[in-house]
């Protein structure tokens, strides 16, 4: 399996493709969704000249910050101004290493990200979605480090197109912290466990 994953990912699967023309055209315009959060505007890029519209580091719920933290996410409002999701969001909080710099982590982390083939917006019918919930044991990684953009681009290729997304929650002691005591808290209902999985529950809603 491991050998097989960058393979399947490509040879940078840490960022998305650079924007570009695909074929030798001219550079694509810059994508927009309007949903009930608000505008997204994205950019397009190519993989094996397959234009692929990204849509990078968008909030699925408010920053797990203060009165938040450790409980389970809260929606995001609506209404929202433009939010250009051009870049990966922050990775969740964990044990630093040279995989997971200590720089690119921070609290307000619950992002989601879209790779989908550039016209999807005009097709007839809905496409289907590859949904990624990266592993690691709950204690490591982050959505960053799982750029499905080849395989949108070979699903294209095969006629048969389908949407990335893949998205952060919290890890290790923000999203999983268990104690005697919380467990009771739990089970008095003033408290919650296993946050990071009612992250990834809103990340679906979402």
């Amino acid at each position: 399996l491991w050998v097989s994953v960058p393979n399947i990912f490509g040879a940078h699967a840490l960022q998305p493709r650079q924007t570009c023309g695909c074929n030798g055209t001219s550079t694509l315009s810059d994508p927009r969704i309007d949903i009930k959060q608000g505008p997204i505007v994205g950019y397009t890029g190519c993989v094996d000249d397959v234009p692929i519209s990204y849509f990078l580091g968008i909030p699925y719920a408010q920053p797990p910050t203060g009165s938040r933290r450790f409980a389970k996410p809260v929606p995001m409002s609506e209404d929202n101004p433009v939010i250009h999701a051009k870049a990966f969001g922050h990775i969740c909080w964990q044990i630093a290493s040279s995989t997971y710099p200590l720089e690119r982590m921070d609290e307000n982390c619950l992002t989601i990200n879209i790779m989908a083939p550039a016209d999807a917006q005009h097709r007839d019918k809905k496409l289907p979605v590859m949904f990624w919930h990266h592993g690691g044991g709950f204690t490591t990684g982050a959505s960053t480090y799982h750029n499905g953009s080849r395989l949108v681009a070979e699903s294209v290729k095969l006629g048969a197109p389908a949407i990335w997304v893949n998205f952060n929650y919290r890890i290790n002691a923000f999203g999983f912290l268990s104690s005697r005591q919380m467990l009771e808290a739990a089970q008095a209902g003033e408290a919650a466990l296993n946050v990071g999985l009612y992250d990834a529950r809103e990340a679906l809603r979402w």
